[in-house]
């Protein structure tokens, strides 16, 4: 057995799309179906899912860190911090 050299392990664990499903409707009763950072309304297509603090920057896939942005916002957020 060959170990694992600390490269390819991943830095972070990545929120697939079964635990997106399962934490989206608690965003939308939580802050409601508008885009968190440009209060535009959103819809199913236009959602996504947004990191407050960036994962790179210590944030997590906790609900108290992700919020509903539209997909430009999410875009040109990129990893800066708020």
């Amino acid at each position: 057995m060959t170990a694992i050299s600390s490269n390819t392990v991943r830095k972070y664990k990545r929120l697939y799309t079964s635990q997106k499903r399962n934490k989206r409707p608690h965003l939308i009763a939580k802050y409601g179906m508008q885009c968190f950072w440009c209060e535009c309304q959103l819809t199913n297509e236009t959602l996504t899912i947004d990191h407050y603090i960036p994962l790179s920057k210590g944030g997590n896939h906790q609900i108290k860190n992700l919020r509903l942005a539209c997909f430009e916002c999410n875009q040109k957020r990129g990893n800066s911090l708020p």
